[in-house]
């Protein structure tokens, strides 16, 4: 192995028994002969530089981007002469590709998981603390009880504020992603946006999807002219104002839903009030009872809602699942067969033959502009012949020749 601009020069790359036609190495990619292994002979072969060896895959890279018909998906073609280094090419940046995207969402979950582990804990702390003030009171008091419809009044009180707690949530979620979404810059606003968009899908919000769709054809279209331009480039400028844009529609959509929530939540907040404003009529220790009991539901609904959160953030995180798949890997072509290719050749070399055999004749036909005939008179001057007088010189030979003067 010899390479000039690092100073080595006969280096032993690697050594050892040959037990495999196949044999790999960093960078390199050999596919030996039968006729190599029963009789091994010495070859030199060069091996591209990796900057070359990118801008000669990129030149040849083609991306399809989605289309109105099937938004969700994309084709990547390579060309090349190398059927096997194609597809296993192709298949690599693929496989790179979907580990990229494992990677993003393993990060975006173990964020996650860390916020829930937080809000988990608080959560169990208020839980314990509220069941242990509700045990205390019970074996200080163990004549007082809530009645049917009271148990039932403190459980729809429970219910309510669980509600409310939840939508207090979506509203907190929607602060962070808005200031996140103002605060991005222009290399990451585009995972904010996903983010957001994310979270509108979940909500059941239809223009969500829409919006994906915009949004991962631009990022296509991105990519591909990345490759072809520089940076500032009109094309790149356009393309970022567009993304831009479908981030300010989808951060105006947020903030529709933002309203509605808040309506929503007034209007859980004064259920919530006219039920516990019932419950004033009762005697004290009952009504102490009966916000003891409410504040240990609460908090278990609401520790429960976290734990099931947090495991399916866990699961989600140990799984190995990427938001995109390969519908169709890439499949080494098959060859044409030896008698396609002969009759190839065949033709090409017959085709070859007649043109040069046709093209001396055409190409003198051309240059000769002398009329020999009527017919060629006529076709110059775009005159028509009104008579010919023939003239008949005697040759010294037996046969004559005979021309003609002509008369236009």
């Amino acid at each position: 192995y010899s390479n000039h601009a690092r100073g080595y020069k006969n280096a032993h790359a690697v050594a050892g028994i040959l037990e495999e036609r196949l044999v790999r190495l960093p960078g390199i990619t050999l596919w030996l002969s039968k006729k190599f292994i029963n009789e091994p002979y010495n070859f030199r072969f060069n091996v591209m530089p990796l900057d070359n060896a990118v801008e000669n895959i990129v030149g040849n890279l083609s991306v399809e981007p989605p289309t109105r018909q099937e938004p969700d998906h994309f084709t990547v073609s390579l060309t090349g002469r190398d059927y096997e280094l194609v597809a296993a090419t192709l298949n690599a940046i693929a496989d790179a590709f979907i580990n990229r995207n494992i990677s993003l969402r393993k990060r975006r979950t173990r964020e996650r998981l860390k916020i829930l582990e937080t809000q988990l804990q608080s959560a169990e702390i208020q839980l314990r603390e509220s069941e242990s003030a509700l045990r205390r009171f019970l074996s200080e008091n163990p004549s007082v009880s809530l009645e049917g419809r009271i148990a039932a009044m403190v459980d729809n009180i429970a219910g309510t504020q669980t509600e409310r707690e939840s939508i207090a949530q979506d509203l907190r979620e929607i602060r962070r992603l808005s200031a996140g979404f103002r605060n991005a810059a222009d290399e990451t606003v585009h995972q904010v946006i996903g983010e957001m968009l994310a979270f509108l899908e979940g909500k059941q919000v239809s223009l969500a999807q829409i919006l994906q769709a915009e949004l991962s054809a631009l990022l296509t279209s991105r990519a591909e002219m990345e490759r072809n331009y520089m940076e500032g480039h009109p094309l790149i400028k356009e393309n970022s104002r567009r993304i831009k844009a479908v981030g300010a529609r989808a951060h105006a959509t947020l903030q529709e839903l933002r309203t509605d929530l808040r309506k929503k939540y007034q209007r859980k907040d004064q259920k919530l009030n006219s039920l516990s404003s019932n419950l004033q009529d009762l005697p004290a220790q009952t009504l102490r009872l009966a916000e003891l009991q409410r504040d240990q539901q609460i908090n278990s609904e609401i520790y429960a809602s976290l734990q099931n959160r947090y495991s399916e953030a866990k699961v989600a995180d140990a799984v190995n699942m990427a938001d995109v798949f390969i519908i169709d890997r890439a499949v080494e072509p098959t060859p044409p067969p030896l008698t396609l290719r002969f009759a190839r050749v065949a033709a090409i070399v017959l085709a070859a033959g007649l043109g040069a055999g046709m093209l001396p004749v055409v190409v003198l036909e051309n240059l000769n502009k002398t009329a020999l005939t009527e017919f060629e008179v006529s076709r110059i001057t775009n005159l028509p012949v009104v008579e010919s007088i023939p003239v008949i010189k005697p040759t010294k030979h037996v046969g004559t020749s005979r021309r003609s003067h002509v008369k236009t």
